[in-house]
């Protein structure tokens, strides 16, 4: 698919499996977004399940290389990655560090509020979002009965990228200003929270 992984760090919490280390993609290929913004490597973690199947997956990183090397569980359900960068600011990092006056690294850390839309919170899969892949718009269908209000398109690493009303019938989303990769589409209304991934081409 064009991905290419090294995995440096592994933790095991209530069952659920994270491995962190660095993502490196070959342009034009794969899910992840490949523009100008990332570099070689990109800070990369992982949830596996029981049966070792990828829950999600998250990136973060500039247009240098950027090496995650360790990963702490804290208290309060957070992730705390922590490595090194060689990256400006630019694609998710927002500080421009030190690396060119001194050129040398930066330690550069993160913390990852795991999201409740990334989170198996619910197995209810009542609506449907297509085409998907998608490239230029994503289209939902809502039942007159429906509850749900509101639509979130998110990406992986938590921004929310468009937002708005649920409308009854058919909702569309345009995806045109989005780079390529995974996002979740989340519905909420009273009680409820429905989330699909989605895969921009």
């Amino acid at each position: 698919d064009g991905l290419n992984h090294n995995f440096y760090s592994f933790l095991s919490v209530n069952n659920d499996f994270y491995f962190c280390g660095t993502l490196k993609a070959t342009p034009g290929t794969g899910t992840i977004s490949n523009d100008s913004a990332y570099g070689n490597d990109d800070y990369y973690v992982e949830k596996i399940d029981q049966q070792g199947n990828t829950v999600w997956s998250f990136r973060a990183g500039g247009d240098d290389h950027d090496r995650l090397t360790d990963i702490t569980y804290l208290s309060n359900g957070q992730l705390l990655l922590s490595g090194y960068s060689f990256s400006s600011n630019t694609g998710s990092k927002t500080d421009p560090g030190f690396v060119g006056q001194f050129s040398r690294p930066d330690n550069w850390l993160v913390w990852l509020d795991i999201p409740t839309f990334i989170e198996e919170k619910s197995t209810n899969n009542s609506f449907s979002a297509y085409p998907n892949p998608a490239k230029e718009y994503i289209r939902f269908n809502i039942a007159p009965t429906s509850a749900l209000k509101k639509w979130k398109l998110i990406s992986v690493t938590g921004k929310v990228e468009s937002e708005g009303n649920v409308v009854e019938g058919i909702n569309q989303i345009d995806l045109q200003k989005l780079s390529s990769g995974l996002y979740f589409l989340k519905l909420t209304g009273e009680n409820q929270v429905f989330t699909k991934k989605i895969i921009v081409k």
